[in-house]
């Protein structure tokens, strides 16, 4: 299975519900923390990490709006209440100072550290915006019959969800003119092992009965069907998280529900449909939340 990019624009604020500026806290940093910003963020014994990943019920506290400083300790020169800053003050250091062997010596422009991880705490009112993406591969179609409106039905070996698209391939004697073909997830049948589709409108074939056995390939681009739906997060292999539309299985591996398209990548030409691997816009599922 592989995603269509490989790499991804970070997750970030889009809005406020309130109008307000998003709520963000500073938990103290887990150890050895490399994360990036955009990165979501879970609390472990009270300090903050990169998310696990698999950790859907109360999983996810915020996205981070700083990168990880890699601290040898957790939380390392966080201020105590109403207290100063403390050791380290800097992840880069240039050594001792003369005749003062335990100091160090943090040269101008050095980027300064807290000991804090600066997150955008996963709530209600905060909107947040995340590239698309999919981990689905190909699919085996197994049967499949079309109806004179131009409508597939499907048995397939993966799920798919309403409002997917994919691109029909690898079909042979009667199902050869689906090739190339992109088709919209109508409906899903049989437990979720197929699916009814609508075939695009250059499709100008009547009835098959058959169309025997082929694949479908996600197209990468998100649909206005998308919107209402319940997706998961996947990190990429530069480090950077996205919607991944492949994890749709409610309770399961979801923690976001898609509230609208990003306008910037709808097509001109079809309002509905955005660009291959378009930014949607989110809110974390309450049970998600980590509070």
């Amino acid at each position: 299975m592989a995603t269509n990019l490989s790499t991804h624009n970070p997750i970030i604020m889009w809005e406020t519900i309130s109008g307000n500026t998003e709520f963000t806290q500073q938990p103290p940093e887990a150890a050895g923390q490399t994360f990036k910003v955009g990165t979501p963020l879970q609390l472990v014994s009270g300090n903050a990490q990169a998310w696990d990943g698999s950790t859907v019920a109360a999983g996810i506290y915020g996205i981070s709006l700083d990168y990880g400083h890699n601290l040898g300790t957790a939380g390392a020169g966080l201020p105590a209440n109403f207290g100063q800053q403390g050791p380290p003050w800097s992840s880069f250091n240039i050594g001792a100072a003369p005749n003062q062997p335990s100091s160090v010596t943090i040269p101008y422009g050095a980027p300064f550290v807290t000991g804090g991880a600066l997150a955008m705490v996963a709530d209600q009112d905060t909107v947040f915006i995340a590239q698309t993406d999919t981990t689905e591969g190909t699919t085996s179609i197994t049967a499949g019959s079309t109806t004179a409106p131009g409508v597939l039905t499907a048995t397939a070996t993966n799920t798919h969800f309403v409002g997917e698209q994919v691109i029909l391939s690898g079909f042979t004697g009667a199902g050869l003119p689906l090739n190339g073909l992109t088709a919209i997830i109508l409906t899903i049948t049989g437990g979720g092992s197929g699916y009814t589709a609508q075939l695009q409108s250059s499709y100008a074939g009547g009835v098959i009965a058959s169309i025997g056995t082929g694949s479908d390939n996600p197209t990468y681009a998100p649909t206005s069907q998308y919107v209402g739906q319940q997706f998961g997060l996947t990190v990429d292999g530069n480090g950077s998280w996205y919607i991944d539309t492949s994890k749709h299985t409610p309770g399961t591996n979801t923690v976001l529900v898609i509230i609208g398209l990003y306008q910037g990548d709808v097509l001109q030409t079809t309002p509905f449909v955005e660009v291959p691997n378009g930014a949607l816009l989110f809110q974390f599922l309450p049970a998600a939340q980590q509070t």
